[in-house]
């Protein structure tokens, strides 16, 4: 079942644009290092997402026509990180993985990163 869901998530990844698909896998790597604890499966909208416990997503990976999306739904972590991602911050749960005039893709990496610890941290309480 664990190797059918990933391979799901590769297959989203291969079907996204091919200019986003290595920051794509990028996203995915990060999380799955972050939050080992989570289980990667398919969303009902057919998206990648990161299970803790009982179903709860804490995490997910999504496309649009301009970028890759990262998906922090922890509110409390992702408004902890917003003045640092300025506009890329995108609707409640969303965060648009491109470089910006405000943030690099090196420096939006780092924010990631620590926005994933930080969920980590939560989930290990």
């Amino acid at each position: 079942m664990a190797q059918a869901r990933s391979k799901a998530v590769t297959d989203f990844i291969n079907n996204a644009p091919e200019s986003q698909q290595k920051t794509l896998n990028n996203i995915r790597a990060m999380i799955r290092k972050a939050l080992p604890m989570t289980t990667e499966e398919m969303s009902p909208n057919n998206f990648p997402v990161y299970t803790f416990g009982s179903q709860r997503w804490v995490a997910g990976i999504g496309t649009t026509s301009k970028c890759p999306m990262l998906y922090v739904m922890d509110q409390k972590v992702l408004n902890r990180f917003e003045k640092r991602l300025g506009n890329l911050r995108s609707g409640k749960s969303c965060v648009q993985f491109r470089a910006s005039k405000q943030v690099t893709l090196d420096e939006l990496s780092d924010i990631a990163r620590e926005m994933l610890s930080a969920i980590a941290a939560d989930l290990s309480d």
